[in-house]
C-alpha cells in the first residue's frame, strides 16, 4: 500500500487535462503485503504508473493510498546527501 501524491483535477481555477495526469506518479510505502522481495521497505519514496493501481481509503492510514503489485513499481527514489 502507498501513500500517493496524486495530481488535482485543477490548480486554483486551472483545469489540468486529463493527458498531464497520466505521468507517473510518486508516493510513501506504507504496508507491505507478504512474499514481497525485499526489493522496497516501508517509507521508502517510490514512482508507479499512473493506470496500475487501485484507490481506496483505509482507516487510519489516511487518504488517498493506493494498492499496487510489486511487479507495476517503476522505482524507488533515492536521496543522495
Amino acid at each position: 500500500m502507498v501513500r500517493a501524491d496524486l495530481p488535482g483535477e485543477r490548480i486554483g481555477s486551472i483545469v489540468i487535462p486529463e493527458r498531464a495526469r497520466q505521468q507517473p506518479l510518486t508516493g510513501e510505502v506504507v504496508l507491505l503485503g507478504e512474499g514481497c522481495s525485499g526489493d522496497v521497505a516501508a517509507g521508502d519514496r517510490v514512482i508507479f504508473p499512473s493506470r496500475a493501481w487501485s484507490r481506496f481509503n483505509a482507516p487510519g492510514y489516511g487518504f488517498p493510498n493506493v494498492l499496487l503489485w510489486e511487479r507495476d513499481l517503476l522505482g524507488v527514489l533515492v536521496q543522495v546527501p
